[in-house]
């Protein structure tokens, strides 16, 4: 039995060296990643308790977790979410397709300004206007998908059949996600039974 046992520890000892050394890989890799995706970032350095927050959307989506981004107003909940948009898009390539982010059209603007700012690499959508306006742009969009389709709730809402229609939404962020929490609500039927998102990411007020 001696031999056996002693084979066996061997063996043992190959597979928890196997599995540190892939787990040791996939932390490289994850942290080549963050800072591909921080280094993309224009204009702007994360502090360290934003790049805390960063890590932490990492790992929460490394194991398929949905999460609420709850820090205080005015800590850069806009901005660490921008850069975890610019992290899916350096970390998966060739399956990152598109980012539906749904907020109150009041500040429409203020994310519309961030992302030009600080992610001018990921191309942005702002989908708003009149029937007409819209139906131009939906048409753009089926051709050319942008990395980022921003859009109110009330739009969201009112054509839903064009954001089902979309592409396999990569992310779902919901500005003011608090919108989302009575689950009899027509809006939260459309952009979270109807809709399918690899990652959802709620916000409170920013």
């Amino acid at each position: 039995m001696a031999p056996n046992t002693a084979l066996e520890d061997v063996v043992e000892t190959l597979e928890k060296q196997l599995l540190n050394a892939a787990s040791s890989a996939a932390n490289n890799d994850e942290h080549d990643a963050v800072s591909t995706a921080v280094g993309r970032l224009h204009d702007v350095e994360l502090h360290a308790y934003q790049m805390d927050g960063l890590k932490w959307l990492v790992h929460r989506e490394q194991a398929h977790v949905n999460v609420i981004l709850g820090d205080e107003m005015g800590l850069g909940k806009t901005l660490q979410t921008i850069a975890f948009i610019s992290y899916l898009n350096a970390a998966y390539p060739s399956s990152f397709q598109s980012c539906l982010i749904v907020a109150p059209l009041s500040v429409l603007p203020t994310w519309s300004e961030q992302l030009g700012r600080f992610a001018p690499h990921l191309s942005v959508l702002s989908y708003s206007g009149d029937k007409e306006q819209r139906r131009v742009l939906q048409a753009q969009f089926a051709q050319h998908p942008t990395a980022v389709l921003l859009t109110s709730y009330e739009l969201a809402a009112l054509d839903t059949s064009f954001l089902k229609a979309g592409p396999s939404w990569s992310l779902g962020v919901f500005d003011e996600g608090h919108r989302l929490k009575n689950a009899k609500t027509q809006i939260h039927q459309t952009l979270r039974d109807d809709i399918q998102y690899e990652r959802p990411i709620d916000q409170p007020n920013e």
